[in-house]
């Protein structure tokens, strides 16, 4: 945030802190004291306080406006610089509070929110009175223009604490408008920059320091007196900061070569955007198995399709240990899943070549049908769908209304405990969409810890605890051995009578049979499933013909995002490998050990090729 003084001579800081120069007018001089990066700091500051909002710098300012001058206590000196032009450093920023004297922690966030703002209005000030030292003039008005003019809130403080009038352009932009109106000259369409400054600027509003002035007067004493003495302990912290910025990441293998340009198969769904990146990469052929109807189930037809091909990107295809042997070309594959079931591991490891998955591609789509699932089912959905319908209802007939008024009373998830068994990628965003709710989230994982539950909204417990207290079941675990029928006629007896039960996830988890006489006996008042033991199952079965349950054809990751969604992780991925570096996602890291694009693959001898040819083929679904 620049403070520039225009002056009719050239003024010089002796002591070098401040800048000096011309001004776009002739005639015109500026000087500068320059607040640095503050519309960035805020910003982030803003999403890091509102990660959920789009808007995240308009709730800043909206909840700092809630709080009173002072911020209860609370200061700040992120986004606070007075400027030294000899000794521009790493900006650092401080945050300080006691917790005796702040007060209610629901409150916190605004607190922060309302001292991150005063104290960037503390740094205009600090910086006008250099310029005032330095240039022995006097300043009586302040014309803010830039991002965060467009908040009054700021505009306002600015004048209270600056105790000067401020003036708001009606346009909130600076640096954009300028050019503009220097474009605007060159074209004929002003005189001069003066007449065209003035006819843009001439709308604007005016403050004048008001009744918190001289509260923020005093506040302003104390925190510049503060910040004044931080100097010694902000340049310690500051260079540790910049030697972080210098550590190398961890690489793993080596980098392609500059001029190497990878010659790239997609087969997977991608969006455009994630098309138009990996041309960006190498040479991209892209053949969406959902635009072309064709899925390759390995061996020689698919081993020829990637003949000269350093990239694979695939969704369905099986990539089998013939297609890995035969593909001399390829040095890396892309799984657009997130169990790599279609690939063979073992003889990609063989080869030497990386195999990257896409975990959690799929997960937001998941979790919205299982908490649709949630909804719809405590609202009775089932049966009330079908009242208007097919219940052959003349129009106006009250009878009817009280009949469904009374017969399809729901739910809601407000204050209900819901459980969910497996707190992995679909999960943890299951967690995260029910703290809209109102829902109480317990979870059981013997993966996740208490700790990492707990940062998405859940509360770890037994798998009995689970079944006894929940009103909402959902599975989100694996299908391994472990989970195979995990929810029996022993797991369904321990349920709450009137439980809702959900699965988007595998039909192994479940005794099917088991979940019938539930369903029958009203433990499980409904339930809402979307995989089975065949799918499709037909519409005469018994469970998917019950009224108390909603199934539907395994649309749980069907949606048109998802192409979006693994796209921007496989190019993630390619461009770590690429760089030498270890990706995220890599099913066999040992690999990277000698990895190299273009040297030759590993070669495993007629013993172990026998071995990996005689393994069981990957497969298209698990």
């Amino acid at each position: 945030m620049p403070l520039q003084l225009v002056t009719d001579d050239l003024v010089l800081d002796e002591s070098g802190r401040l800048w000096s120069g011309l001004h776009v007018l002739p005639g015109k001089f500026i000087l500068e004291s320059n607040g640095l990066v503050t519309g960035d700091i805020v910003d982030w500051f803003a999403r890091l306080l509102y990660p959920l909002f789009s808007e995240a710098t308009l709730c800043l300012f909206a909840e700092a406006a809630a709080s009173r001058p002072g911020a209860e206590g609370v200061y700040s000196t992120f986004g606070a610089s007075l400027f030294d032009g000899r000794n521009v450093g790493f900006p650092v920023g401080n945050l300080t509070f006691s917790h005796m004297i702040t007060g209610d922690p629901s409150q916190g966030r605004m607190q922060i929110a309302r001292a991150l703002v005063e104290g960037i209005a503390f740094s205009v000030r600090a910086n006008l009175e250099q310029l005032v030292a330095v240039s022995g003039r006097e300043i009586p008005l302040v014309r803010v223009s830039g991002g965060m003019s467009r908040s009054r809130l700021f505009t306002r403080i600015i004048s209270d604490v600056t105790e000067r009038s401020v003036l708001v352009p009606a346009t909130g932009e600076s640096t954009s408008v300028g050019a503009a109106l220097l474009a605007g000259v060159g074209a004929g369409l002003f005189p001069d920059p003066a007449s065209a400054a003035e006819m843009v600027t001439a709308a604007f509003e005016k403050h004048r320091p008001g009744e918190e002035a001289p509260k923020y007067g005093n506040l302003y004493a104390g925190w510049r007196q503060a910040f004044d003495k931080r100097g010694e302990t902000d340049k310690i912290i500051g260079d540790l900061l910049t030697a972080s910025l210098f550590e190398p990441r961890p690489t793993a293998g080596r980098a392609a070569d500059p001029s190497f340009v990878p010659e790239i198969c997609i087969t997977a769904s991608m969006d455009a955007a994630a098309v138009d990146e990996f041309e960006k990469i190498g040479s991209v052929m892209y053949a969406d198995w959902r635009e072309t109807k064709k899925l390759y189930d390995g061996g020689a037809d698919l081993a020829q399709i990637l003949s000269g091909k350093h990239i694979f990107v695939t969704e369905m295809d099986v990539v089998d240990f013939e297609t890995i042997r035969d593909a001399r070309d390829l040095r890396a594959i892309v799984t657009c899943r997130g169990n790599a079931v279609n690939v063979d591991l073992h003889a990609a490891t063989a080869y030497g070549i990386p195999v990257i998955n896409t975990p959690g591609r799929n997960a937001d789509a998941v979790a919205d049908l299982a908490v649709g699932f949630m909804v719809m089912l405590a609202r009775n959905m089932p049966g009330s769908l079908d009242f208007l319908k097919h219940g052959k209802i003349m129009q106006g007939d009250m009878a009817k209304m009280g009949e469904a008024y009374l017969g399809y009373q729901g739910e809601e998830l407000w204050r209900k405990t819901v459980g969910l068994v497996g707190m992995g990628s679909v999960g943890a965003r299951v967690a995260e969409r029910l703290a809209g709710f109102g829902a109480e989230v317990i979870f059981f994982d013997p993966v996740v810890s208490a700790e990492a539950g707990a940062l998405q909204g859940g509360r770890k417990v037994s798998f009995e605890t689970l079944l006894v207290e929940s009103d909402f079941i959902s599975l989100h675990a694996p299908a391994i051995e472990a989970t195979r029928e995990m929810m029996n006629r022993d797991a369904f007896e321990k349920m709450k009578k009137g439980v809702f039960f959900i699965n988007t996830a595998r039909a192994s988890l479940v005794d099917e049979a088991a979940l019938l006489d539930a369903l029958n006996s009203g433990t499980v008042a409904g339930a809402a499933l979307d995989v089975f033991p065949i799918e499709p199952p037909g519409s005469d079965d018994p469970i998917v013909s019950h009224p108390n349950v909603i199934a539907t054809p395994h649309l749980g990751g069907n949606t048109r995002e998802i192409a979006a969604h693994q796209g921007t992780i496989a190019v993630s991925q390619i461009r770590e490998l690429l760089a030498g570096e270890r990706p995220d996602y890599i099913l066999n890291p040992e690999v990277l050990d000698g990895f190299s694009w273009m040297s030759p693959r590993p070669q495993p001898d007629e013993t172990k090729q026998r071995e990996l040819d005689a393994n069981e083929r990957p497969s298209m679904t698990s």
